[in-house]
């Protein structure tokens, strides 16, 4: 549920929350974002032929699937396919935005290329020692929904701006440059100041066969001083692995940079275990609480200028 500031605030910082609710704009920029119910059958159809579009040859809409090097890789069973999340900046033509479609182009992607890992639960090694059919094949593809979706960043200037250059020119992506350190500001993120507008968007989710879940969602938080997005997914299947994906942006209002910080934490349960902390899967349920026992296995830094 979005938590807005009272309107009177947003008079004094050349903003507005819109009129619909559905967003804010505050010195320059708007963020918005919509939370939708699952999509339905003949959504999901149409989803379908989408996440095939632009994929290459091998990749094909099928029946609530799409078929990806012969293997047909079954949708999210809580798909939010019309739910998003935007953040906008008139001025620059910055434009950020986030949605299941992309995050699943890019789990379909990593398959047609031969990049995604294969997981599999403990059971599978007793399912193959007796040749039981199952209502899918773990080791046909990533059935985890694993994605390493980082939201599409692009520029889309608006006609009423003048001396936008070429390289800005509409659906172009923003170039982002590799820095040594991160750029994000936790002491300010820390501070007690006055939340403007928040939201989560839940872009899917699934219990993976009750073999454990899978979830992408995407959260963002906008104060006087600055605006920051988490987009995480994370995956737990039990007896065997926890990941948890993260992409950070933040922004300190009035300059001229858009900082990035991606990272993977995750942990084996034999690793776990070691650590006295599997003794009940049920636990695992709010990354939360239990990120401090994952290792992180890579971050990146980057950033743009807008």
């Amino acid at each position: 549920m979005a938590i807005f500031a009272d309107s009177s605030v947003f008079s004094s910082m050349e903003g507005e929350i819109f009129p619909n609710r559905d967003g804010v704009s505050i010195f320059g920029w708007s963020f918005k974002s919509i939370s939708q119910s699952i999509l339905n059958g003949d959504q999901i159809s149409d989803f379908c032929r989408k996440l095939a579009v632009g994929q290459g040859e091998n990749v094909t809409a099928g029946t609530g699937s799409v078929v990806a090097k012969g293997s047909h890789m079954q949708l999210p069973e809580m798909l939010f396919g019309n739910s998003f999340l935007q953040v906008a900046h008139a001025s620059s033509g910055f434009d950020l935005s986030f949605d299941a479609l992309g995050s699943l182009r890019d789990w379909v992607s990593r398959h047609s290329k031969g990049l995604s890992d294969v997981i599999k639960v403990p059971e599978a090694s007793v399912w193959s020692s007796h040749d039981v059919e199952q209502e899918f094949k773990h080791e046909e593809y990533n059935w985890t929904f694993e994605t390493r979706y980082e939201g599409k960043a692009q520029w889309t200037p608006s006609a009423d701006v003048p001396g936008i250059p070429q390289e800005r020119g509409d659906g172009v992506p923003v170039p982002w440059e590799q820095s040594e350190t991160g750029g994000i500001d936790w002491q300010l993120l820390q501070r007690k100041d006055t939340i403007l507008y928040y939201n989560e968007v839940i872009l899917f989710e699934d219990f993976l066969h009750d073999h454990g879940y899978a979830q992408s969602s995407v959260k963002l938080r906008v104060m006087p001083t600055c605006w920051f997005v988490l987009l995480r997914f994370w995956l737990r299947v039990d007896g065997v692995v926890i990941k948890v994906w993260d992409t950070r942006y933040f922004h300190r209002f009035g300059e001229a940079e858009i900082w990035r910080e991606t990272k993977l934490a995750e942990s084996t349960y034999e690793r776990l275990a070691t650590l006295g902390n599997v003794s009940d899967a049920r636990r695992f349920q709010d990354p939360n609480l239990f990120y401090s026992h994952l290792e992180v296995k890579d971050t990146k830094y980057t950033r743009a200028r807008i």
